[in-house]
């Protein structure tokens, strides 16, 4: 299932992976990325996922999380060319994960 909604660009020789969901305000993927089965990518407040980017299955890209009726925790998320993001993680809003392995940075 793809819910598309405002700004994606999707680069060429892009993959997703079945029953994955993608909700956005603004999502960049980059040329030859792959996005594996089962996740979830709630974009609402930007995600950019670089070239040659591997996002493994049942992984969630959060870049807002509502903590309670009248907050909200919202902030890009960024990941680099060639990063690899092991199946099943969770990357919450503002993190940054590097193409060099080990590289990761939180808000």
């Amino acid at each position: 299932m793809y819910a598309l909604r405002h700004r994606c660009h999707l680069g060429p020789e892009v993959s997703i992976g079945p029953l994955s969901s993608l909700t956005f305000d603004d999502l960049y993927v980059g040329e030859g990325s792959t996005i594996g089965s089962e996740c979830e990518i709630d974009a609402y407040s930007g995600i950019e996922i670089g070239s040659n980017a591997t996002i493994g299955d049942r992984v969630r890209l959060l870049s807002r999380i509502d903590l309670d009726s009248t907050t909200t925790w919202a902030s890009g998320i960024v990941i680099g060319d060639n990063a690899v993001v092991p199946d099943g993680s969770v990357i919450l809003p503002g993190d940054r994960i590097s193409g060099q392995p080990g590289k990761l940075s939180a808000p």
